[in-house]
């Protein structure tokens, strides 16, 4: 963040990093995947560790590869519930959550915060809309009270398991009132999160969530690999 290194920089070697804090070699190890985790380093075999960003664009990072790892980040992340309420999909929201003209579904509106690295204070990174099939609409209070993945929520209550999650990413503008609630200026660049839930039982779709993020404080990482 001082600019001692620029994004395109490779690390200095973990020998050069012991000798120049006086630590071990487990603890710069666990300081670069931690730099790795946040999307800030990426390895390169036989050259070191690249530096891909320098830590202040995109303040925090979502590098799940899996749906373990989507559950994981939400639990380092708060939710706050804003509201919700009962909704019959009409054909624009049919659409847009693939479901049929007329399906009653629960709409619940929260914002998703995280810790600053720098102040440590809360943030708002996230204005989520979810959409719950109102056959589950019983884990509403549920999804209230606690902050983790709603969709895991959903599944430990009825006793089935997330089979799959199908993600769409778009870019887009934050609109007055998305801005007013995240803090951030109107008109101002966003990402937009679309996250679709089947159930693994029956490959039934039970919830559907959409983040709106600011562009400046969300990234995220994928890594693809040869099948």
């Amino acid at each position: 963040q001082d600019g001692r290194y620029a994004v395109g920089d490779f690390l200095p070697t973990e020998a050069a990093l012991m000798a120049s804090f006086g630590v071990s070699r487990h603890t710069v190890r666990h300081a670069i995947q931690d730099l790795k985790r946040r999307g800030i380093v990426a390895s390169r075999q036989g050259q070191g560790s690249r530096i891909e960003a320098d830590g202040r664009a995109g303040a925090f990072v979502e590098k799940a590869q899996s749906i373990d790892e989507l559950v994981a980040f939400a639990e380092r992340t708060e939710r706050r519930v804003l509201s919700h309420r009962p909704v019959v999909a009409d054909a624009a929201l049919s659409e847009q959550l693939g479901c049929a003209e007329g399906r009653r579904v629960v709409e619940i509106t929260c914002l998703r915060e995280a810790r600053d690295a720098a102040t440590a204070e809360l943030q708002p990174i996230a204005l989520i809309t979810i959409w719950l099939d109102a056959l589950y609409e019983d884990a509403t209070p549920l999804i209230d009270q606690n902050s983790s993945s709603a969709a895991m929520i959903v599944a430990e209550r009825y006793g089935f398991t997330v089979g799959s999650v199908t993600q769409v990413v778009t870019a887009d503008r934050l609109d007055p009132s998305a801005a007013t609630r995240l803090g951030a200026a109107p008109d101002s660049p966003a990402l937009v999160i679309q996250r679709s839930y089947f159930a693994e039982r029956t490959g039934a779709m039970f919830l559907v969530a959409r983040s709106i993020c600011p562009a400046d404080r969300f990234r995220i990482v994928s890594r693809l690999v040869a099948a």
